[in-house]
């Protein structure tokens, strides 16, 4: 994802955030399930995660790695 995705994702286009959830949630699926060890735990995490990222979305600083935004809302 692009800085240019970033920035209108900020703006609230749902089709970017769409394409951030699609390029991040299996593999934070997979990370926080080796964690916690409960497919339906994991889900509701990385559910609250890409919840938290869109309801905090113009706080997005594009200029970080999509690693570190979702990491920071994530909660384990």
């Amino acid at each position: 994802m692009d800085k240019d995705q970033l920035k209108r994702l900020r703006l609230g286009s749902y089709r970017d955030f769409d394409a951030l959830y699609k390029m991040y949630a299996g593999n934070l699926y997979g990370f926080v399930l080796g964690m916690t060890r409960s497919a339906d735990l994991a889900g509701s995490i990385v559910q609250d995660t890409f919840i938290k990222v869109w309801i905090n979305r113009e706080f997005i600083d594009p200029d970080l790695s999509l690693n570190h935004i979702c990491s920071k809302y994530l909660e384990i």
